[in-house]
């Protein structure tokens, strides 16, 4: 059974379960049987056709939907008895408030603690790299956004947290304990670190040793950092410490996908009094970027 080390306090108890029927969304049917969920969670399978349609056809694409609804929890419901998940619960929702309102009201509703969706969907959900759905349900949701971005084989083994020593961090890390089975393996942490050129305008062309030795100070300040403000907060997870020099935009990403990490765990950061969510571009570079699964984190 997925998830039968964990604590049921601790295992997921609601869960709102975005589809729009594409390929991507019915990987995330099969993700979500393979989470750590309670003995009596509850799953909500929404779909929100688009506005717009004549009143007409919307009936027939929301006869359609409905039907193809209830397809997608019949083998949801075989995928989480197949993982032993018998007395998990699963219901359906087809929303009227457009994709995104539809999915957003939903969670509320449900008191869902994370959403789950596809990276990309089908016929108007697919734009660029997360459809513009997906993208904005990411972006306002207050809860854990999970983006199943391939097909799931296993629970997840290897996950990559994204750290900065400068931000709160530890509510991600609360977030992306909760997807991970305790005992599937080591963590990587990873934190990227600029190189402050100190010097660089009253030195026309530093010397390679002066840049080597900038470059050693930074990393050596970055681990201190990360010593004194994360790493007590790791001692209770088997983890490996990466540090990488240069934009995390880009460092996030390619560290996923050097280490075939699984999952990659990241926040975002708040933007007004209001509490918006602001995707920030790291987020969405890793969102575009990684071969894997992303669960993206709002603030704590």
């Amino acid at each position: 059974m997925t998830g039968s080390t964990h604590p049921d306090e601790q295992r997921l108890q609601r869960v709102a379960l975005a589809t729009d029927f594409s390929t991507c969304a019915r990987w995330a049917v099969e993700r979500v049987a393979l989470l750590p969920l309670a003995d009596r969670a509850l799953v909500t399978l929404v779909h929100a056709p688009p506005r717009g349609a004549l009143a007409t056809r919307l009936r027939g694409i929301r006869g359609d939907a409905r039907k193809a609804l209830e397809g997608e929890a019949r083998a949801l419901s075989r995928c989480l008895r197949d993982a032993g998940l018998r007395g998990v619960a699963v219901e359906t929702h087809l929303s009227a408030g457009g994709p995104v309102n539809g999915i957003l009201e939903t969670i509320r509703a449900q008191r869902a603690e994370l959403v789950v969706l596809g990276k990309r969907g089908a016929g108007g959900y697919a734009r660029l790299l997360l459809g513009s759905t997906a993208e904005r349900v990411v972006v306002q949701a207050p809860v854990a956004s999970l983006v199943v971005g391939m097909k799931p084989r296993r629970p997840y083994r290897r996950p990559l947290l994204a750290v900065d020593p400068a931000e709160p961090w530890q509510h991600v890390l609360a977030a992306a304990r909760k997807l991970v089975v305790p005992g599937s393996g080591r963590w990587d942490v990873v934190h990227a670190y600029d190189v402050a050129f100190r010097g660089w305008i009253r030195m026309a062309e530093p010397s390679p040793k002066q840049l080597a030795a900038w470059r050693d100070e930074a990393k050596a300040e970055a681990r201190r950092r990360l010593e004194r403000d994360v790493l007590p907060g790791l001692e209770e997870i088997p983890h490996r410490l990466l540090l990488r020099q240069g934009d995390p935009r880009h460092v996030v990403p390619m560290t996923a996908t050097r280490q075939h990490s699984d999952v990659v765990t990241l926040g975002t950061r708040a933007r007004s009094s209001l509490g918006k969510l602001l995707l920030g571009s790291v987020a969405m570079e890793t969102l575009r970027q990684a071969p894997c699964d992303t669960l993206v984190v709002p603030p704590g």
